[in-house]
């Protein structure tokens, strides 16, 4: 009765496999969200400032963003460049064609294909010659990153 056999120690190393799978996963995940949504937010803040302030680097930025996301988070960045063309056209200012046709041009580029690997690591490049902090900050999932550097815009919001 005051040995531990072969049987607990198997039942013992069952138990602790299924709470490390049960809790560790969760941190990843949770981990891959937070990831994703900041990666939104620079491609979101990204369009702005190419759009209102017509930082051309900024434009490589949300282009590269859209590239580097999955194919689901790609569908979902091209529906809000949608979205946020038509919101500009409701505005019916001297400005909103021109500011839907800059996201429609977004929504085109994005809409070519399934970016590979290789149109990944093209895009990172041209990035990085552009405008290496905003790489370093894409690299970084850094979602906060356009709002600091261009703070002025993003006081009202």
């Amino acid at each position: 009765m005051g040995t531990i056999s072969w049987y607990h120690y198997l039942i013992i190393l069952v138990l602790i496999i299924v709470i490390y799978y049960q809790f560790i996963p969760n941190k990843n995940k949770s981990s891959l969200l937070d990831q994703a949504s900041a990666i939104n937010d620079y491609f979101a803040d990204a369009l702005l400032v190419w759009i209102f302030k017509d930082n051309n680097d900024a434009k490589i930025a949300a282009i590269t963003a859209g590239k580097v996301a999955d194919s689901i988070q790609r569908a979902s960045m091209i529906n809000y460049a949608k979205g946020m063309g038509e919101d500009a056209l409701k505005l019916k200012d001297k400005e909103s064609k021109s500011i839907k046709k800059k996201y429609d041009e977004i929504v085109k580029i994005l809409q070519q294909k399934d970016w590979t690997i290789d149109d990944i690591i093209i895009a990172k490049k041209e990035l990085e010659k552009n405008n290496h902090e905003m790489l370093v900050a894409l690299n970084n999932s850094d979602g906060k990153y356009f709002r600091n550097k261009y703070s002025s815009l993003f006081e009202n919001y």
